[in-house]
């Protein structure tokens, strides 16, 4: 080993003895808290995946875990508009989030259908709506309300070439 090295070792080593650990308390953490806190809102606003939004959600659950630790009474996180108190609020929001973001995809389809002429076109519209609510099923699997979006664009998918059988018939 050359000298400097060893004088190089010798020096990192007491560095990092000497230096002094950051006191973490309420007052300091509480800015840092916030700046992560308005990151991630930011990010889940302007983001279109579904799993970025997940995650950062799961970060902002976690920042609120950490800084509760320093301090024990209730603190209030606004986040969606919505007054948080508690880690369950975050995930009601988180919900609520996704399922109003992939409505607002399916909604943006089925518009486009109604601009069309061509039925392939439209078929086209209603297959991607379909697959917007078919996705939501993986994030909240027991959602009545898109379980029924998902029947009735199965159903104006059908009867998207012919019309009801019935009418075709007389």
């Amino acid at each position: 080993m050359t000298i400097n090295r060893l004088v190089n070792q010798l020096f990192r080593s007491r560095w990092k003895v000497c230096k002094k650990p950051k006191i973490k308390n309420w007052v300091t953490e509480l800015p840092i808290f916030e700046n992560n806190i308005k990151k991630l809102s930011k990010t889940i606003k302007y983001t279109k995946s579904i799993d970025t939004m997940i995650k950062n959600f799961d970060n902002i659950k976690q920042e609120f875990i950490n800084i509760m630790q320093y301090k024990t009474c209730d603190i209030d996180l606004e986040l969606n508009g919505q007054v948080i108190n508690n880690i369950e609020d975050i995930e009601s929001i988180k919900e609520q989030y996704i399922k109003d973001f992939i409505n607002n995809r399916i909604d943006i389809e089925l518009r486009k259908k109604d601009c069309v002429e061509s039925i392939f076109l439209k078929e086209s519209f209603l297959k991607k709506a379909l697959m917007h609510a078919l996705k939501m099923i993986e994030f909240i699997p027991n959602d009545v309300e898109i379980l029924c979006k998902i029947n009735e664009l199965e159903q104006e998918l059908m009867n998207c070439y012919g019309g009801n059988k019935n009418e075709s018939k007389s």
